[in-house]
């Protein structure tokens, strides 16, 4: 299957789950990431701004505001710009209709990142994944030198996502079942 395929497939499984599933899911997914060691000792981290069904990172947001740093994407011209969120709760839409930071101070030094929680639409686990094509992710992902998280749903998980050779593979997948070592899967 290609790309756009396997994106329209997962994305209609993704939307159609009923909200209270989706957030009894999300609950999981998050609090298996609070007791990841990587994230647990983390000062500092990024995070996506859920959009369009994806695993939400709002009470992620709230509940570690005063505890760590939390640095957000802008998604500007020349791809994604990292700013430190100033308040929890206020956001507006930006570009693609993604929500960012209303308030927030913008972000030089990114190798202060201890983790990264990145978004897809679908992934393998090898740490492949598909998100909405525009190639942001992969870019942001060449720039940093710390441990990367994807989220997703089980049903986010495929066999195998087609790759290309400027894709940037995640090292775990925290989903609401399992969490996915993907290097050490990439290692054999």
């Amino acid at each position: 299957m290609k790309k756009e395929e396997i994106r329209k497939k997962i994305l209609q499984l993704r939307e159609g789950q009923s909200l209270s599933l989706k957030r009894r899911k999300d609950a999981k997914i998050l609090n298996r990431l609070l007791r990841f060691p990587a994230f647990a000792r983390s000062k500092e981290f990024f995070t996506y701004l859920s959009h369009r069904g994806e695993v939400s990172t709002d009470s992620l947001l709230k509940k570690l505001f005063k505890k760590k740093k939390i640095i957000v994407p802008k998604l500007k011209s020349k791809g994604i710009c990292l700013y430190e969120l100033k308040d929890a709760g206020r956001f507006k839409k930006g570009k693609f209709g993604i929500r960012e930071p209303a308030v927030c101070i913008p972000k030089k030094a990114w190798h202060e990142i201890d983790v990264a929680l990145i978004p897809g639409v679908a992934f393998d686990v090898s740490g492949h994944r598909i998100g909405f094509g525009g190639g942001h992710f992969d870019r942001f992902l060449k720039k940093l030198d710390c441990t990367t998280i994807g989220l997703a749903y089980e049903l986010q998980i495929i066999d195998k996502v087609p790759t290309h050779q400027y894709d940037v593979p995640v090292d775990f997948i925290i989903t609401e079942k399992r969490t996915i070592n993907c290097c050490a899967l990439r290692a054999h």
